[in-house]
C-alpha cells in the first residue's frame, strides 16, 4: 500500500505514473481514506496511512488528481465519486487552495520524501522511470513522514447504521434484523461483535439509520420499539427488534458521507450535531 508522490504536485505526480500504477493509486487512496475515517477498517498502523493522518481533504484531492489523469487517458472510472464523499469541499479546488487553507501535510515539498518515491518507482520499472527521473539516486528506501498528532474530538451525537440488501420484508414486518451468520455463513469474532452491539444498543426509542442496497443515496430512519430477540424471517435466523420506520435522510446531508462506506453490516457513526439538525425542515417550501 502506497501513495506515490514523486513530486510535490499531485497533478504532476499523476501525469508521470505508468498506467497500471496510476489505476491502482485510485483504489489504494480509497483504502487509505477508509482506514483514516472508518475506525474498524484495516491498515490502521500502516505508515502509508499514518503519513496522511489528519489530512483527509488533501488525500482526497490527491486521489481525485489520479482519477482526472486516469480518465484523461481514456479509461472509465468508478472510484472518483467514492473518493469525493470523504471531502466534498475539495471538488474542483486546485492544490494551491489546499495550501492556502493549511490543509496540506507538512511533508508535501520535502525533498527527501519525493526523492525516495522517485527512487522506488525506478526500482519497480527501471526502463520506464529512469528517463523520467534523471539524477535520482537508486536504491533509496521510503522516507515515511511521522504521523501528525490528531486530537480526537469527542461528541455525544451518533447514529447506528444497519445495512440491508433491501427494505423488504423488514419494513412490511416492522422489524430490523441482523443474520445469525455473516454473508459467508460464518460466525467470526467481528460478526459476534456486531451481533452483541445490535443486542446491547438497539433498545426502545433508539433511532437506527437503515442503508438499503437498492437506495444507496438514502438513509431510512427507524425507531426501535422492542427489545432484541431471536426471529425467523423468510426461513433464515436473525437477531431482530421491532421498529417503526419514520422517513429518511439524504446520504449527502452527513458532514462526511464516506463514514457510510464502512463494510460492516451494523456499525456506529459519530455526528458533530444532533441527528435532528440533519433532518429536512418539514415546514420548508
Amino acid at each position: 500500500m502506497q501513495t506515490f508522490l514523486p513530486f510535490a504536485s499531485f497533478d504532476e505526480s499523476a501525469r508521470v505514473l505508468d498506467g497500471p500504477r496510476l489505476g491502482k493509486q485510485r483504489v489504494e487512496t480509497l483504502q487509505i481514506l477508509r482506514a483514516l475515517v472508518v475506525p474498524t477498517y484495516g491498515w490502521q498502523r500502516h505508515p502509508a496511512v499514518g503519513m496522511w493522518r489528519g489530512h483527509v481533504p488533501a488525500l482526497t484531492a490527491y486521489g481525485l488528481a489520479m482519477v482526472r489523469e486516469w480518465t484523461r487517458r481514456g479509461y472509465a472510472d468508478a472510484v472518483g465519486e467514492q473518493l469525493l464523499e470523504f471531502a466534498p469541499e475539495v471538488d474542483g479546488r486546485p492544490q494551491t487552495w489546499l495550501a492556502r487553507q493549511g490543509l496540506l501535510p507538512r511533508w508535501v515539498g520535502d525533498v527527501r520524501v519525493h526523492e525516495s518515491h522517485r527512487s522506488k518507482l525506478i526500482a519497480k520499472e527501471p526502463e520506464f522511470y529512469r528517463p523520467l527521473f534523471p539524477g535520482t539516486p537508486e536504491g533509496l528506501e521510503y522516507v515515511w513522514p511521522q504521523p501528525e498528532v490528531v486530537e480526537d474530538q469527542p461528541t455525544p451525537h451518533g447514529l447506528w447504521i444497519l445495512r440491508l440488501p433491501s427494505l423488504e420484508p423488514w419494513r412490511g414486518y416492522d422489524l430490523l434484523g441482523l443474520p445469525a451468520t455473516d454473508p459467508r455463513g460464518r460466525v467470526t469474532p467481528a460478526w459476534r461483535q456486531q451481533l452483541r452491539a445490535f443486542e446491547d444498543e438497539l433498545v426502545p426509542d433508539v433511532v437506527v439509520g437503515v442503508l438499503a442496497d437498492e437506495q444507496p443515496d438514502l438513509i431510512h430512519l427507524a425507531a426501535v420499539t422492542g427489545e432484541a430477540a431471536p426471529a425467523t424471517v423468510d426461513d433464515a435466523e436473525y437477531t431482530a427488534v421491532s421498529a417503526r420506520f419514520e422517513g429518511n435522510l439524504d446520504r449527502a446531508s452527513l458532514p462526511v458521507p464516506a463514514v457510510l462506506q464502512n463494510p460492516r453490516r451494523f456499525f456506529h457513526v459519530r455526528l458533530v450535531t444532533p441527528l435532528e439538525a440533519l433532518l429536512p425542515d418539514p415546514d420548508a417550501a
